[in-house]
């Protein structure tokens, strides 16, 4: 006769407690079968049984022994599990257990305490109930405990989803499996299997980094190089009871993201006793006990980026033009696709630099409300600035390429400062063309502009602001685009003292802000009317500040011609006119020229010399000025 199984074991050991009348009853035939299949081996006592079927289980019993044998689960606790798996796994054992105790399907503290009365280990308080309340199984997670109320004698115990579906042999049905990444740096891989070493007895491993998808992958990394996978969570799914346990039956590492910000909560796993990754943004401070090793992520270099971009393109010149953009390998991969794609649409075998440009348009770098794409293409002729403004403006360009390189050959002082990260603050009156200049910049780099929105970063809530700041900053940062903050006084004002709630949190805004641009290695741009509302420390953590002054008469003129173009009827003279007698900044000879070409093209002919003084007078009410006398429409012919 083959060796009972703990299923069996604990369903004898119920149907011996079956009165006459229960025990003919059509549900509690899965009982009797039970009792049957023991009534051999029954003689030798139920607690040998027990310690037979764990010694040497049964294939159906094998999950149990292993948590038996990892928890120090006593022969109760583990029969108790065996039970409530089978109720959730065969319906015919939950109607046999609603028949013995009133209508619930699941096993009570009293049907167990009555009925496995005999499998309690010698020593140990003889009392079932008491056994199971005090051990290790609900202390881990194996077993909850139903508490609406009842007494404890009719409190109900049941198996956590998580946990029955590992022990059916799937995954649990949250968080998702990383899988190997397609694209690992060198460097990061050689990290990754030192961190599985620092960890490899458990503990937490802290994962910092701007990218949330390069954190996935080193936490995948870490998880391979500890012969497992990485099972991805979110911080509230981290406190699912049975989830340790489900990951130590699937052989799975979880990797928990924390929330952004300043602050984070380290989660604890019940019943988890293995590595345990927290993967965190670069300057989120995590609270709770988490004296854990910390694993700062950086971007490949140079070389490790270009050898990544030919592994996923090819050797060529699409490869060379991605390189310079500072990516992770999760990102590479990602972008690496969309190249493909767009070349693909193009009628193209290799993908070209024309595919890059195409690709970054259309990605999203995942920035969401926060900010918006600048799509302008802003080439040399369509800035007009100053020659000393532009002088400037090429520097700071020249410092955008060369910021990696930048410390090389510096002394120790500089390279122990630097964040490879650019801030310029862009200067002048409205219509000067600061976002002009920030638009011409992205383009001549090659990389995304996006302008943030000041309304959906900021909050009234208390560390919502610093949490969608240190959102924007770390997946800008991950993603190398550049961040232009229109208005940026408004965010970046002058700390004031405080009088109450609301100007230390004003304060500690700033404070956050300061610190993160500060460590921020991507490229930050900001406009505002005014220097004068700027925190004094914010001048120091800036790489440049260029003002942008109005236009004098010459910028002027090349301005109404650039923007005028070569479809027009106006002389060299009016041009003259116009720049020497209309004191405006670009912007509005901008609006001046849109609205002139609309009077034009109603009656369908160039833009004259009348359309452009209706314009003019029009931006001037705007303005609350007066139409310069020197400018009045000339008559015209009947």
């Amino acid at each position: 006769m083959s060796q009972p199984t703990l299923r069996e074991i604990a369903l004898a050991a119920i149907a011996r407690r079956l009165p006459p009348e229960a025990d003919a009853a059509p549900a509690a035939a899965v009982l009797r079968e039970a009792r049957a299949a023991v009534s051999a081996a029954w003689t030798a006592g139920p607690l040998v049984l027990l310690r037979l079927a764990l010694a040497a289980p049964a294939a159906g019993d094998r999950l149990v022994a292993r948590l038996a044998s990892a928890y120090a689960l006593s022969a109760v606790e583990s029969l108790a599990i065996a039970l409530a798996f089978a109720v959730e796994d065969d319906r015919r054992v939950g109607h046999a257990l609603a028949l013995l105790q009133g209508g619930d399907q699941r096993p009570t503290l009293g049907l167990l305490d009555q009925s496995l009365a005999d499998c309690v280990e010698p020593g140990s308080d003889r009392r079932t109930a008491t056994v199971l309340l005090t051990g290790p199984a609900l202390a881990a997670g194996l077993l909850s405990r139903s508490d609406d109320g009842a007494s404890l004698a009719a409190a109900s115990v049941r198996l956590p989803l998580t946990l029955f579906l590992a022990m059916r042999g799937g995954l649990p049905p949250v968080g998702a499996c990383e899988p190997p990444p397609a694209l690992v740096a060198p460097g990061m891989a050689l990290a990754a299997q030192r961190q599985a070493v620092l960890v490899a007895a458990g503990g937490p491993l802290v994962i910092r980094g701007g990218d949330e998808g390069e954190r996935r992958v080193a936490a995948a990394l870490v998880a391979g190089a500890l012969g497992s996978r990485a099972l991805v969570l979110d911080l509230e799914s981290a406190r699912l009871p049975g989830l340790g346990a489900a990951c130590l039956l699937g052989g799975l590492v979880p990797a928990v993201v924390l929330p952004g910000g300043d602050k984070a909560t380290a989660p604890s796993l019940a019943g988890w006793r293995g590595p345990l990754l927290l993967l965190v943004g670069k300057a989120t401070l995590i609270e709770g006990p988490t004296a854990a090793p910390t694993w700062r992520l950086i971007q490949p270099d140079a070389e490790e980026r270009r050898g990544l971009w030919r592994t996923a393109l090819g050797a060529g010149p699409a490869a060379e033009t991605a390189a310079r953009l500072r990516s992770g390998s999760a990102r590479i991969a990602n972008l690496a696709l969309a190249i493909r794609g767009a070349a693909r649409l193009a009628g193209r075998d290799q993908p070209e630099p024309a595919d890059v440009a195409a690709a970054l348009a259309d990605h999203d770098p995942g920035l969401g409300s926060l900010a918006t794409p600048v799509r302008d293409q802003v080439d040399d002729a369509a800035v007009v600035f100053p020659p000393a403004v532009r002088r400037e403006l090429d520097l700071l360009e020249l410092r955008c390429r060369q910021r990696e390189q930048l410390e090389s050959g510096l002394g120790a002082s500089f390279v122990a400062r630097s964040a490879q990260g650019v801030r310029a603050l862009l200067v002048g009156a409205p219509g000067t063309g600061k976002t002009l200049a920030g638009s011409w910049l992205a383009t001549r780099l090659g990389q995304p502009l996006y302008r943030v929105d000041l309304a959906a970063v900021a909050s009234k809530y208390i560390g919502e602001t610093e949490q969608n700041l240190g959102r924007l900053l770390d997946t800008a940062e991950a993603a190398d685009v550049i961040l232009l903050f229109d208005e940026a006084d408004a965010l970046f004002a002058n700390r004031t003292e405080v009088r109450d709630a609301s100007d230390r949190h004003a304060n500690g805004v700033v404070n956050y802000l300061l610190s993160r641009l500060e460590g921020h290695a991507g490229i930050v741009l900001l406009t505002a009317n005014s220097r004068a509302r700027f925190d004094a420390a914010f001048a120091r953590r800036l790489d440049a500040v260029i003002e942008i002054p109005l236009p004098g008469p010459g910028e002027r003129r090349a301005l109404w011609r650039s923007h005028l173009g070569d479809g027009h009827g106006l002389s060299a003279n009016d041009l003259n006119r116009l720049a020497a007698a209309a004191d405006l900044a670009g912007g509005h000879i901008r609006n001046a020229v849109l609205t002139a070409a609309l009077i034009a093209r109603a009656d369908a002919r160039p833009i004259g010399w009348n359309d452009v003084i209706a314009a003019l007078a029009s931006e001037c009410r705007k303005l609350g000025r007066a139409l310069p006398n020197e400018l009045q429409p000339r008559p015209t012919s009947a």
